[in-house]
């Protein structure tokens, strides 16, 4: 089969949230009949948890076959797993990725599939957490105070005027990701900003479209423990942006 999208899960000790989402993702994927890869990409969580990925991996593909498996050797990110996997398969006209935990639901990473069709090259797709009469939206009120914050740090030390830079689906073309994919250095959470300042240096506009989004417990982010790293990760950013190691040449 020829596949025009690779998605990417990426997982780092999160298989019994994946559980949960997982079945939906595959039932909407074998529904809309598209051609896309689905790579489930840990994050060097463990044999035991790796074990658990593969088992759900199998079961899942009872229902839509075309299901991977993409073992980091060892822990180094949400970033590294992302482009660690769009890197290990064949190119695809489309790359995206949406996180595990099921706050953005299969239906929205279809219609975000079909939106990118519609918009052709030279355009990254970015879902957004962003409340109108359109979207349903649950978040505590103090996670939504550190994504504005974020979003506010962001804007002022990379010049990037999205609104909502860390939202968890991306797409992006695969020939825009083979030119940037040298720059990338970021493993972690702050793989999103560099990709969104690197994207935007080599010309690609970037889209915001607002989508349903639902907070769900248990997630590996941790605002009082992330935060500082991922300031000082936006620094060295900047940094590198503004002597052009961002910019391919």
């Amino acid at each position: 089969m020829d596949f025009d999208f690779t998605l990417v899960t990426p997982v780092y000790k999160d298989a019994d949230r994946l559980a949960v989402y997982g079945p939906t993702l595959a039932e909407a994927l074998s529904q809309a009949k598209l051609p896309v890869r689905w790579v489930i990409s840990d994050d060097g969580s463990g044999e035991e948890q790796l074990a658990k990925l593969q088992a759900q991996a199998q079961t899942y593909r009872e229902t839509y076959p075309h299901i991977e498996v993409f073992k980091l050797p060892t822990h180094r990110g949400k970033g590294a797993a992302v482009r660690e996997a769009w890197k290990a398969f064949p190119p695809q006209t489309w790359l995206m990725f949406v996180d595990a935990d099921g706050s953005i639901t299969a239906e929205t990473v279809l219609a975000l599939m079909l939106q990118a069709h519609e918009l052709g090259s030279g355009h990254a797709l970015l879902g957004a957490r962003l409340e109108n009469p359109d979207t349903h939206i649950e978040q505590r009120a103090f996670r939504k105070i550190v994504n504005r914050s974020f979003s506010l740090l962001v804007r002022l030390c990379l010049g990037i005027a999205c609104r909502d830079p860390q939202c968890g689906v991306k797409t992006i073309g695969q020939d825009d990701f083979t030119a940037i994919a040298p720059l990338l250095i970021e493993d972690g959470l702050s793989f999103d900003s560099e990709l969104l300042v690197a994207l935007k240096q080599h010309g690609i506009q970037l889209i915001e479209t607002p989508i349903d989004w639902v907070e769900k417990p248990g997630g590996q982010v941790k605002p009082f423990r992330d935060a500082w790293p991922m300031f000082a990760a936006l620094l060295k950013i900047a940094w590198r942006s503004r002597r052009g190691e961002l910019r391919k040449t």
